[in-house]
């Protein structure tokens, strides 16, 4: 049986895990813990005291109390009093900065951008606009936040620079601006290497190097951190970023190590070594592991990721019903959920891997109705690959089309071809499923698949009975280190087919030695191998070696079967007993039977053999043996001369449609009625028969040229048979009826149409019977030298041949044709001396139409005489009588009493002869 690239392909989609469940582990959490809550600077601003230094100290305490708000108000009633204070651009940030500390950070913003517009050039800038920054960053503005913090950080304040650093990177983090931030942060640590933020600076960049694929450079620079602050607060995170970054080396050991000892209360650690598993290739550890947090964590806030992953890692791990299973569940606690509609795709692929093709189809055909679906090939080709498991071979065609035509050159492009033509063949495209593995089989196909190409080419090719075309692709499978068994079955029957017995019998040699499947047919196929080729004793004993096993095996008693059709006479009626007594009740009893009757009508044994037949059709049930008996009897009573019971016999069976036997019986039906003188029946029986095209059909096609040239019909006769070597070219017939069309054509006339067929006939394969037929054509064509020149080359070539004769009477006729008379007067006595048929008496004539020609009329009239006496053909008599006794008149008076002798026997002895009128012109006297 052909298979379908159904094996399961491998890793499909290790992809596919859902990044969130690491991503947002990993991700920094944006608490700003890194930014101290307060960076309170005073300043001194006085170079002398006053009502304006009382107004500015006075808010400042009430700053420094957190009295935010009654600070807002003094502060803003100095810079009533004195706007241009020397203390007015600290004010100006003061209430910006009180905002900020009591959280209305859109005033806060309003506030600091008037004043650092207002006071770009003041001392205190750079912590403003790195408040600003902060305001921006409450409201999640990280863009303008952004900005802020790098003005801030470029200012060149010592105290505020690393702060904003630190900041300015988280805010181009939630940007996604990774390299910008990972360039922020390799600053940072090139420039405050003892900077107390500094392993939490060093998590991020490596974070930022993961985002950035960059899995080397964030190994190096979290190994650092993890050696320098190994209980600094991102540790944990740490170890967890290290961990994906050594399974994205494949280096699982390391990522294994770097998870030990990790704190795992909320999963993030069991989520890692899921991850780590899978991309490991442990597929159903990393299932257990996905599975195992959510036993821990069924709501939490990865729960639905992790279910998810774990039925994409139960399929990979090839669990398909764990698989459905998981996301069964899935789909029934979160049906709404992005996750338990992606999980369509992967419980339509679980149910495919398990052959559930319908269950497949319901989960996969929405899914091509949709775009943006992932993993869109594997999708088209397993929904192909479910239609067809559902027999609805037409639409899968349709679905691996669209394959094709979307990822011509795509991970399953070649398996889809394959499976396309595995479905016209299905389908009942076997033409279009050949052509189309024979294109796939000029592409570039690994090797697995390119052997299931092979074979099912050769294999749709042997259902098409085109076995020689079969044998070139099983012959490439067969050279392999290790040939799979079925490659050799079928090589040996296409072998077989096609009789190429050697071969066939190398391959099958080869099974019959295992202890396979195929051993013992192969056993079998080695007798029947030499039947094939006439080695009746190795067949004999290969049949027996098979009889010896024991067991249950179908192909011993077929053995014993086969070697009935091997023996005959005696030791076949000992081979029947003997199978009667091993198989008492055995399949093949009536058919043996059958057998010893057709081997006695073989035999000769004409009688015995009508007995056997006879007595044996009461019992036969089987239609088809009781339809061989019944042709064997007819034969029999065929043989026996009773005609009239064997066409009623042959005539019975011939109206058997779909019979082994019809045609032949028909044919018979044919002769008989040919050989009864009933020629409409059987021309109208032989043209049947020619029309099938079968083994038969030669004969009867031959034997309508017979029936047409019996009733006169000579062109149609000389059609028929040509026709035979046209619709025949390699029949036994042939030559036979090609002769037979010249003859046909030389009654009708037509010596050159006969000439020129037979001289179509290679030299090869003129035998004497196309030399005759060609030199009759010559003789009514006059073409003398010809048959001069091919008589001579008849008579050396068959010396000792009974038909010599006809080469010397055709020569005698050339030769008196062209005068040359002595030679032909040798010729006909040749003819004379070489038969007593007609010829001879033709011959005889003729030596006396020579004398006759050559002034010899005395000796003329008596070889006339010896036609009449010697031979007894009554249209020659009287016209040799005739030409004597015109030959005796032409002799003188002096033979004028044998001219009358024999005139007036002709008179009285061929009274109704056309030549005793002509005697009065003789003037012979009665």
């Amino acid at each position: 049986m052909l298979s379908r690239v159904r094996h399961f392909t491998g890793s499909r989609v290790a992809s596919q895990l859902r990044p969130s469940i690491y991503r947002e582990s990993l991700n920094p959490e944006y608490s700003m813990y890194r930014i101290p809550s307060v960076l309170l600077i005073l300043l001194s601003v006085f170079a002398h005291s006053g009502e304006q230094e009382d107004q500015f100290h006075f808010a400042e305490g009430l700053f420094i109390q957190q009295d935010y708000a009654s600070a807002i108000e003094e502060y803003r009633v100095y810079l009533q009093d004195f706007p241009t204070g020397e203390a007015a651009a600290t004010c100006a940030f003061r209430i910006g900065e009180c905002q900020l500390r009591t959280g209305v950070h859109e005033q806060a913003i309003t506030a600091y951008e008037a004043a650092i517009s207002k006071h770009a050039k003041a001392d205190g800038i750079s912590l403003a606009w790195y408040n600003l920054a902060r305001s921006r960053l409450a409201l999640k503005k990280y863009a303008p936040a952004a900005q802020a913090f790098g003005t801030a950080a470029g200012l060149g304040d010592a105290r505020i620079r690393p702060e904003a650093l630190i900041a300015q990177g988280e805010c181009l983090l939630q940007l996604e601006k990774f390299a910008e931030s990972a360039t922020l942060y390799e600053t940072f640590v090139a420039e405050f290497a003892t900077h107390s933020g500094l392993a939490g600076v060093q998590f991020s960049l490596g974070w930022c190097y993961q985002r950035l694929q960059h899995p080397q450079k964030a190994i190096a620079v979290l190994e650092a951190m993890l050696k320098t602050a190994p209980e600094a607060p991102d540790a944990r995170r740490a170890r967890l970023a290290l961990s994906e970054a050594y399974t994205e080396l494949a280096q699982f050991d390391k990522a294994a190590g770097a998870l030990e000892g990790v704190e795992d209360a909320d999963g993030a650690a069991t989520l890692r070594r899921a991850w780590m598993e899978f991309q490991a290739g442990n597929k159903a550890a990393s299932c257990d592991l996905f599975v195992a947090y959510l036993s821990k964590h069924p709501a939490g806030a990865e729960h639905l990721s992790a279910r998810y992953n774990a039925g994409v890692a139960a399929y990979e791990a090839r669990q398909f019903e764990r698989g459905l299973t998981i996301l069964g569940e899935l789909a029934a606690q979160a049906p709404d959920s992005k996750e338990a509609a992606d999980a369509s795709l992967w419980r339509g692929l679980c149910a495919y891997e398990l052959q559930r093709f319908p269950q497949a189809l319901a989960w996969l055909e929405p899914l091509t109705q949709k775009d943006g679906v992932e993993q869109r090939e594997s999708l088209w080709y397993s929904y192909g690959e479910s239609l067809a498991g559902t027999k609805r071979h037409a639409e899968a065609i349709t679905a691996f089309d669209q394959l094709l035509a979307k990822f011509a050159t795509g991970k399953y492009a070649a398996n889809a071809a394959y499976s396309r033509a595995l479905s016209l063949e299905e389908n009942g495209q076997g033409n279009e499923a050949v052509a189309a593995l024979k294109a796939l089989l000029e592409t570039s196909l690994p090797g697995e698949l390119r052997n299931k190409a092979l074979f099912a080419t050769s294999e749709f090719l042997y259902r098409q009975d085109r076995a020689a075309d079969a044998i070139n692709y099983l012959l490439e499978l067969a050279r392999a280190d290790q040939p799979d068994p079925q490659t050799l079955y079928r090589l040996g029957w296409a072998a077989f087919k096609t009789d190429r017995f050697p071969l066939s019998g190398e391959h099958f040699s080869t099974l019959a030695a295992g202890d396979g499947e195929f051993a013992s047919e192969s056993s079998f196929m080695l007798g029947r191998i030499a039947e094939s080729t006439g080695r009746t004793e190795e067949a004999v004993a290969a049949y027996q070696r098979l009889m010896k096993r024991s067991g249950e095996d179908p192909f011993i008693e077929r053995a014993w079967r086969r070697l009935a059709y091997v023996y005959s006479g005696d030791a076949l009626t000992q081979h029947q007993t003997a199978y009667q007594a091993q198989f008492p009740s055995g399949k093949y009893g009536a058919e043996l039977a059958l057998r010893l009757a057709e081997d006695a009508f073989s035999l000769g044994q004409v009688d015995a053999a009508r007995a056997a037949f006879t007595e044996l059709l009461p019992s036969l049930k089987d239609p088809a043996l009781r339809h061989a008996a019944e042709y064997g009897l007819a034969w029999c009573l065929l043989q026996q001369e009773q005609l009239e019971a064997a066409a009623a016999m042959f005539a019975e069976l011939a109206v058997l449609k779909g019979s082994e036997w019809r045609l032949d019986s028909l044919l018979q039906c044919g002769e008989i009625s040919f050989k009864q003188g009933d020629h409409v029946t059987a021309l109208a029986a032989f043209r049947e028969v020619a029309g099938a095209s079968t083994p038969e059909s030669e004969r009867a096609q031959y034997m309508t040229g017979w029936v047409q040239r019996e009733r006169g019909e000579h062109a149609a006769a000389a059609k028929a048979f040509r026709a035979v070597p046209e619709r025949f070219p390699n029949g036994v017939l042939r030559i036979e009826a090609m002769v037979r069309a010249a003859e046909a054509y030389l009654a009708a006339d037509q010596a050159q149409a006969g000439a020129d067929l037979l001289l179509s006939i290679a030299g090869g394969e003129r035998d004497e019977s196309v030399w005759h037929a060609l030199d009759d054509c010559f003789v009514a064509l006059a073409r003398w030298q010809d048959v001069i020149e091919h008589s001579a080359l008849l008579l050396e070539a068959y010396p000792d041949s009974k038909q010599a004769y006809l080469a010397y009477f055709r020569r005698g006729l050339a030769r008196k044709a062209l005068g040359i008379h002595a030679e032909a007067i040798a010729d006909f006595k040749a003819t004379i001396a070489h038969t007593d048929t007609r010829p001879a008496a033709q011959a005889q004539f003729n030596i006396g139409s020579v004398l006759l020609a050559q002034g010899q009329p005395d000796r003329a009239a008596r070889q006339f005489l010896r036609v009449e006496m010697l031979f007894d053909y009554p249209d020659l008599s009287p016209r040799a009588l005739y030409h004597a006794v015109d030959a005796f008149v032409q002799a003188g008076p002096d033979h004028a009493k044998r001219a009358t002798l024999y005139a007036a026997k002709l008179r009285e002895k061929y009274p109704d002869s056309e030549w005793v009128p002509k005697l009065d012109a003789l003037q012979v006297a009665k």
